[in-house]
C-alpha cells in the first residue's frame, strides 16, 4: 500500500529498513535518524516504549500516524469500532488500534481521537462499488495550515480515514478541518519537540498511498503532488 512513499523516499537516497519480527530495541533504533509508525498490527510492548522515547530524547525523529480506516466496510456493518478501540471486520485492522498506538503517542502530548471526521463543503468524494451499489464517502480537503516547514508547497492535502488529534500545549497544531466538517475544526496534523528530538502526528497514513491501484489512480495518495511535498518535507524535517 505504501509502495510509492518508499521509492520516493529511495529517491531522495534515504535508506529504509523495516521492522517486520521480533521487538525494536534502543540497539536496533541507534542505525537511524528517524522512526515512521502507522497502523500498528501488533500491541507495543513497554519496552519498545521506552526504547523509542530514549530514541527521541538523543535526538532521533518520530513520525506518528493513525486513522479511522473501516470505511466502506462500517457503512455496511461489516466492521465497526469497539470501545476500546479496536476495529473488526476491515482486513488491515483486525488488529490494529487507536489505543495501541495511543499508549505510545501520549507519553508526547498526543492522542488520536476515535472519531472519523467527514468533509464539510469543501470535500472530494471517494466512490465504492459493491455489485450494483455505488456509496460515496466525502473526504474532508485540508488547506488551513500554520507556517511551518512540513506543510512548505503544500496548499491541501485530502485526507482519508481522518481522525481527530488530541494535543498537549508541547505539541504544535499544523494543520485544521474547515469550521463545517463533522466534527468541526479538528486538529489533523502537529509537529513538536521532546528533547533533543521532533515528533509528527498525522491523522491518516492515507496520504502515502500508492499512486494507483489496478492501474486507477488514489487521488488522494502520493498521485497528489502536494501529498508528495508534504511526505519529503515530514521526513526532511524529523532527520535534520
Amino acid at each position: 500500500m505504501f509502495s510509492d512513499f518508499e521509492k520516493l523516499l529511495k529517491e531522495k537516497q534515504y535508506k529504509i529498513a523495516t521492522f517486520k519480527r521480533g521487538k525494536i530495541t534502543k540497539v536496533d533504533l541507534e542505525k537511524f535518524k528517524m522512526v515512521i509508525l502507522g497502523l500498528p498490527q501488533e500491541q507495543i510492548s513497554d519496552g519498545e516504549i521506552q526504547a523509542i522515547l530514549d530514541f527521541v530524547a538523543a535526538g532521533g525523529g518520530l513520525l506518528l500516524a493513525s486513522g479511522w480506516g473501516t470505511w466502506p466496510w462500517d457503512l455496511l456493518g461489516m466492521g465497526r469500532p469497539s470501545r476500546d478501540g479496536t476495529f473488526s471486520g476491515y482486513p488491515s485492522h483486525k488488529k490494529g488500534t487507536i489505543k495501541i498506538i495511543n499508549e505510545l503517542a501520549a507519553e508526547f502530548g498526543i492522542i488520536f481521537e476515535q472519531k472519523l471526521i467527514n468533509g464539510g463543503r469543501k470535500r472530494y468524494f471517494e466512490k465504492f462499488s459493491l455489485g450494483r451499489f455505488v456509496f460515496q464517502h466525502p473526504l474532508p480537503i485540508i488547506s488551513a495550515f500554520k507556517p511551518h516547514p512540513i506543510v512548505e508547497n503544500v496548499a491541501e492535502l485530502i485526507i482519508r480515514d481522518c481522525i481527530p488529534l488530541h494535543l498537549s500545549k508541547e505539541m504544535h497544531a499544523i494543520g485544521f478541518t474547515d469550521a463545517d466538517t463533522e466534527p468541526p475544526s479538528c486538529i489533523v496534523l502537529a509537529a513538536g519537540e521532546y528533547d533533543r528530538g521532533k515528533i509528527i502526528a498525522l491523522s491518516s497514513p492515507a496520504v502515502f498511498l500508492r499512486k494507483s491501484y489496478m492501474k486507477i489512480g488514489i487521488d488522494y495518495g502520493l498521485s497528489k503532488q502536494d501529498h508528495q511535498n508534504l511526505a519529503i518535507n515530514i521526513v526532511n524535517w524529523l532527520s535534520n
